[in-house]
């Protein structure tokens, strides 16, 4: 008999994985070349819901080599890398007989000892990702597990009706769960909506009658200068560390900066570079692509002192004696001046804007003044709205604490 790390109610036991799972089947698309599968990658899995949200159509020929798992309906899929990341699903009817990726451990209940959705919840308790987590996990960038370690792992088993009525329990009260979140990310759209009405309330519509003391102007007879950076020959993916290099991933829609996944040129490019160096006070705007016009600004915050942007952002400098760069900014992050900037964009969908758009923009000038009570204003505004979107975010930690929480008692006997 399996020994587990608590004592189970009467009736149930503990039992390894591979004693309640059927076997699976290897399927290689490539030997049926015209025929089309839908495969399923590691992507393709939201570790939120636990649903598999997005799948690749692919012929049999053009299937990628990872696309050798077969699947069917009330299939479990577990994610072997980064399990703690839990990309893991149920199979739904539709994607009876596809593909999956070989990234998957496939786990196919035998429905005569476990429920489908039994197993699904077992797996995505933090009692069983742990448990398969400590001391199995191999490799450094992307640790990972086998499918042999997820088939050893232990999980309780209660008797078959028991575990049906669990299950429902469960569903019912992630239901819950689940109209909570929707509720929160609700409040957090309402919440970005306030300050977008707030910023369109503010920055009057071009060529509209502005206050007393205002006057429309270009937006380049207040900057004194507008560059871009570059990057080595040869690029940047093989420098490990050196001197940061900003793109247009590093922007945030909400006008701050994302340094998780950051690049670098070496110290010797970056003293070579004439243009593209960042300083306080800078306002960064990526230039092309899909983001074009996503805003930044270098506040006295900024954690870099040397740092450049790359060739996809734009540096936009004000003249100190016109305008307050910060005014500058929350003008261009506002709706008034992103429906502008989209309207310099040219070319298809890779195209973007080019050093010109400054002459193309009009800009509300206000007395220096007034622009520094403008920012004062918003500032304040957005600090409580940042304060709101934080309270949102703890209310999400507790939504995840509470659904463990559910399983925990689940599968103690408790719920």
């Amino acid at each position: 008999m399996t020994e587990g790390p608590y004592k189970l109610p009467e009736g149930w036991r503990w039992v390894r994985l591979g004693e309640v799972c059927r076997p699976t089947e290897r399927r290689d698309p490539t030997k049926e070349p015209g025929s089309t599968f839908l495969y399923v990658d590691i992507s393709a899995v939201d570790n939120a819901s636990g649903e598999i949200v997005a799948v690749k159509e692919v012929l049999g020929k053009d299937a990628p080599s990872r696309a050798r798992k077969g699947i069917r309906a009330d299939d479990v899929i577990f994610a072997t890398t980064r399990p703690y990341l839990k990309n893991i699903a149920i199979v739904p009817p539709e994607l009876d007989g596809q593909i999956c990726s070989t990234g998957f451990c496939v786990l196919r209940a035998d429905k005569v000892i476990i429920d489908p959705r039994f197993l699904f919840y077992v797996c995505r308790s933090d009692m069983f990702v742990e448990q398969l987590s400590q001391g199995n996990m191999r490799g450094a960038s992307y640790p990972a597990v086998t499918d042999k370690d997820v088939f050893n792992s232990i999980i309780p088993l209660p008797p078959l009706e028991e575990q049906r009525r669990i299950v429902a329990r469960i569903e019912e009260l992630m239901g819950r769960v689940r109209e909570a979140r929707r509720l929160r990310q609700e409040a957090q759209k309402d919440a970005e909506r306030l300050w977008q009405s707030v910023l369109a309330e503010t920055f009057p519509r071009p060529g509209s009658e502005l206050p007393e003391g205002w006057r429309w102007v270009r937006l380049g007879e207040i900057i004194r200068s507008v560059e871009s950076g570059k990057r080595p020959k040869g690029g940047v993916k093989g420098i490990a560390n050196g001197i940061p290099s900003i793109g247009g991933e590093h922007l945030t829609w909400d006008g701050r900066f994302d340094f998780s996944n950051l690049r670098y040129v070496s110290p010797e490019f970056y003293r070579s570079l004439r243009k593209g160096k960042i300083i306080q006070g800078d306002v960064l705007i990526v230039k092309d692509g899909a983001t074009t016009g996503k805003t930044a600004y270098v506040s006295e915050k900024f954690p870099f002192k040397a740092v450049c942007v790359n060739e996809h952002v734009y540096i936009l400098r004000v003249r100190e004696n016109m305008s307050n760069s910060r005014y500058v900014f929350l003008f261009l992050v506002s709706p008034a001046g992103q429906k502008q900037i989209r309207g310099t964009f040219h070319g298809a969908a890779q195209g973007g804007i080019n050093s010109k758009f400054v002459d193309q923009v009009l800009f509300p000038l206000p007395p220096l003044s007034e622009q520094r009570r403008i920012v004062a204003h918003l500032e304040a505004v957005q600090e409580k709205i940042r304060a709101l979107k934080s309270a949102q975010s703890e209310t999400d930690e507790d939504l995840n604490r509470l659904e463990q929480a559910i399983l925990d008692k689940a599968f103690r006997g408790e719920l």
